[in-house]
């Protein structure tokens, strides 16, 4: 099954500020509300999820999905020129689930995703406030 979701919030800060935010990730993992991911060697592991990060032209942070086995996907933050001087911020997930974690992602996964980042963009726009 193709997994291709798409997260966007328009804020009123400049993109290098909202950019800026990424140089300390840990500070928009939305603690108030779900766990944050622990470190594992270079990697970051929530759940059964391992994200191990990589270079991406144009992502402000971008990760490569190790684990699961049957998922098969990359994800990132993007920050991007919004209207009057504000930013666009996008995190996108694109990848493949396969096997019996299609459900998985489906019917777990994707909806707790969902509240994950947009939890995660309320907290940027806390920060940038």
């Amino acid at each position: 099954m193709r997994v291709h979701n798409v997260h966007e919030r328009p804020l009123t800060a400049a993109p290098a500020k909202v950019e800026a935010l990424f140089a300390d990730i840990e500070g928009l993992w939305p603690t108030h509300a779900f766990p944050a991911p622990q470190q594992q060697g270079d990697a970051l592991r929530l759940g059964t999820m391992l994200w191990q990060p990589v270079d991406r032209p144009g992502a402000a942070r971008a990760y490569e999905i190790v684990a699961p086995a049957g998922f098969h996907a990359s994800h990132w933050f993007e920050v991007d020129e919004g209207s009057n001087g504000g930013a666009i911020l996008r995190h996108t997930v694109e990848g493949e689930a396969v096997g019996d974690f299609e459900a998985t992602w489906r019917d777990s996964i994707e909806p707790l995703h969902n509240a994950y980042i947009e939890a995660m963009f309320d907290r940027a726009q806390e920060v940038l406030a």
